[in-house]
């Protein structure tokens, strides 16, 4: 008997010469990452981080993926460096935008405590003097609305629309635009905003506080797709602020 007779007699005995059953074959595809797993926690050779990059070699190889275990710790790696790198960026953006708010309320504080310094300053003016309390706590002193430089023009617009729009609801003698000049009137009351713009849109924001402890009485914002809406939005805060602080409420001075 020769070697090739021998080797066909061994296949026949121990039936390596027929074909393997389809419930087998699927018996042995769905018990090999149990049996790998087994045999690499006999030797040592089993972590966590190696048996996750196992499930997803298994997980390839069952979408038909011929890749070997050092392409797919390759491939986890390179997605887990991805992920966290999404994560920093998202991270880093909300921290960003978050703290813009409190950059614009800043910028705010920082104009009205200039105004209500030079309010002050004019506390000792003869004309405003001979004023009744009562009509200075009603008045409002409208202050140029702050914005970036090459959006100066629009601010002032803004502030001079928002001070006639005002003056024309609560009556011009409780309403002074401090940007321009005021005959020496005191108010008790600050107008101040701010003008910003992105992509075209602009964002009008105006807060009133008391002259006297820098208390906010009215807060408001308007957000408009181009500046044809900026009339219409200076309007809109000008008749918030009417509803909310009537020339008959002397809302500075409780």
């Amino acid at each position: 008997m020769n070697k090739t007779e021998q080797l066909e007699k061994l296949l026949r005995k121990f039936r390596f010469d027929r074909p393997v059953e389809p419930g087998v074959r699927e018996r042995i595809s769905r018990n090999k990452k149990r049996q790998f797993t087994a045999i690499m926690k006999k030797t040592g050779g089993y972590t966590f981080s190696f048996g996750i990059i196992a499930s997803l070699f298994f997980a390839l190889k069952k979408l038909g993926l011929g890749v070997s275990i050092v392409k797919t710790a390759l491939i986890l790696a390179a997605a887990t460096t991805a992920a966290a790198t999404l994560i920093a960026v998202g991270v880093y953006t909300a921290a960003t935008h978050m703290s813009e708010p409190l950059k614009k309320d800043d910028a705010l504080i920082e104009a009205e405590k200039q105004a209500a310094d030079l309010a002050e300053k004019k506390d000792l003016s003869p004309i405003a003097h001979e004023e009744s309390r009562d009509a200075i706590a009603r008045r409002i002193g409208v202050q140029l609305f702050t914005a970036d430089i090459a959006d100066k023009k629009m601010a002032t617009t803004v502030t001079d629309a928002i001070a006639e729009e005002l003056a024309a609801a609560r009556g011009g003698e409780y309403t002074v635009n401090a940007r321009r000049s005021n005959d020496g009137k005191r108010y008790g009351m600050i107008l101040v905003g701010s003008v910003e713009r992105h992509d075209g849109a602009y964002t009008i924001t105006a807060r009133v506080s008391d002259v006297r402890d820098s208390r906010v009485i009215f807060y408001a914002s308007e957000e408009v797709l181009s500046a044809e809406d900026v009339a219409a939005a200076c309007k809109s805060i000008a008749r918030k602020i009417t509803q909310s602080i009537p020339a008959g409420n002397p809302a500075a001075g409780k």
